[in-house]
This record gives C-alpha cells, sequence and structure tokens, in this order.
C-alpha cells in the first residue's frame, strides 16, 4: 500500500495494560504516527461483513439479533463453539499476568452484574464484595485498561462528578455475556441494550456519561442525549432526549457511524 511506503507500522501482542498506562511510546520516534486501537466490530459494520449493507429495516433488525449474541470478535461471529471461553480465558489470562486475583476478579465482575444498568459507587461494590473500595476500584480500572469495560460519570453543570456514582458498561455483547456466564449471572437485555449504545457513543465521542436529576438519561456523549427503553414509554420526556427502544437502535447505530 502506498500509504505505507515511508511508515513503520509495530503491531502489540495481545496484552494492553502496559501500552495504556505508559504515557509516551517510542520517545522521539513517532514523527506523526498515531496509534490504532483494534476493537471488536461495531454494529454497522458487523451489518456490513454480514451481508446486510442496505436500508432493509427487517434485514437490518435481524442482523442487530444477532450481534448481539454473537458481539462482534471474528472467533463469535463465525459460531466457533468456545468463542464465550475464549473471552473469559483472555481475561483471566490477563489478571495473571498483572497480578491480579482472578478470584476477586470473579467477585467484583459478580458484583457489577448484579448491579446494571444502575448507577453505582466503588463503596456500594466493596461492600458486596468485602474488599477495599480502592481494591475495587483498581480492578474495575484494570477491566478498563484491558477494554472489557467502560466507565460512565455523572455529569451536572456541564462538568463530571467522579466522586458520584457512575455506570459501568460492558464493551461488547460477547463480553457481557461471557462474563454473566462466568460468574452465574442472567444476561439482563435492558442492560445490554443500553451498554451496546454506549460503547458506539463512547467510540464516536472519546468519552461518555449520564446525567441525573428528578429523571435520568442513560448516556450523554456529544451533541446527544439519549434513554434506551425496551418499549416506547408512555410518560413523556425532555425535547432535546432522543427515546431510543429496541427497534430504534439499529438505525440510530448505523447513522451514527455514518
Amino acid at each position: 500500500m502506498r500509504a505505507l511506503e515511508r511508515a513503520v507500522v509495530t503491531a502489540t501482542g495481545s496484552s494492553t495494560v502496559g501500552l495504556v498506562k505508559t504515557p509516551e511510546r517510542f520517545p522521539g520516534r513517532r514523527g506523526s504516527g498515531r496509534d490504532v486501537v483494534v476493537l471488536p466490530l461495531d454494529f454497522p459494520t458487523y451489518a456490513e461483513v454480514t451481508g446486510v449493507a442496505g436500508g432493509d429495516p427487517a434485514a437490518l433488525a435481524e442482523a442487530f439479533h444477532e450481534y448481539l449474541e454473537t458481539g462482534g470478535f471474528p472467533r463469535s461471529i463465525n459460531r466457533h463453539p468456545d468463542a464465550a471461553e475464549t473471552v473469559v480465558d483472555a481475561v483471566v489470562s490477563e489478571a495473571y499476568r498483572h497480578g491480579r486475583s482472578p478470584h476477586l476478579l470473579k467477585d467484583i465482575v459478580a458484583a457489577v452484574l448484579d448491579r446494571v444498568p444502575s448507577p453505582t459507587s466503588y463503596h456500594a461494590l466493596a461492600q458486596d464484595v468485602g474488599v477495599s473500595h480502592n481494591t475495587v476500584r483498581e480492578y474495575l480500572e484494570f477491566l478498563a485498561d484491558i477494554y472489557a469495560v467502560g466507565i460512565a460519570l455523572q455529569i451536572s453543570g456541564g462538568m463530571p462528578q467522579p466522586r458520584r456514582e457512575k455506570k459501568i458498561f460492558f464493551r461488547d455483547p460477547l463480553l457481557y455475556r461471557a462474563l454473566a456466564q462466568w460468574t452465574s449471572r442472567a444476561v439482563d437485555e435492558a442492560a445490554l441494550l443500553e451498554h451496546v449504545v454506549q460503547e458506539h457513543l463512547y467510540r464516536k465521542f472519546g468519552e461518555i456519561y449520564y446525567w441525573r436529576n428528578k429523571e435520568e438519561v442513560d448516556a450523554v456523549a456529544g451533541p446527544y442525549k439519549v434513554e434506551i427503553k425496551r418499549t416506547r414509554p408512555r410518560r413523556t420526556h425532555p425535547a432535546d432526549v432522543q427515546i431510543l427502544t429496541k427497534e430504534d437502535i439499529p438505525h440510530f447505530l448505523k447513522q451514527l457511524k455514518g
């Protein structure tokens, strides 16, 4: 490719924590280079690679239903029977590699799964597990560093509120399902739908928040204020809040990337 004629490409392995935690790689030798993070496929790309490139609503809805099952990992998309097990093995391997207890990690993931999609705090999760809130924070930061979870802060007065409760979301449907199976938790479809929308907004804008006063807005990013519902709500919401049902989400994600 002509675009790479004068380029040097450095491809890393699967371990990401060291790279994420290092603020500057190759000091003085990067030139105009940039980092490219390869994540599981987002839904619009998933729809394209599975042959749903047009605007047929029925086909798009069916593709979204399948995406909620497989997520964006190639192994799962290709229906490999051990796809979920492989994801869990990778998370556990990273835990061992970076000095984390897989057993404690499992307990913390279970506590998170018990509370999503509601906002929660490090203190509340610590009480559930029986460890300090600093330990919970360190383990959740580890999960964020390996791209397993994202953390949405509450926003108030246009400013993030890091001391208030947070919304924790899993960054791919297969990750959610695999970790739920690992911890013997049920998959909450409402949480899954919210996580998918949060992840796509996060990829688009590089930040994601939620808003809460008398009411709650699930996702705030860029110009969007989004509330996710499985069915159309009966009560009204502020005019600047976009309500997405399960049927609305595929088109929203497609136009968000477009």
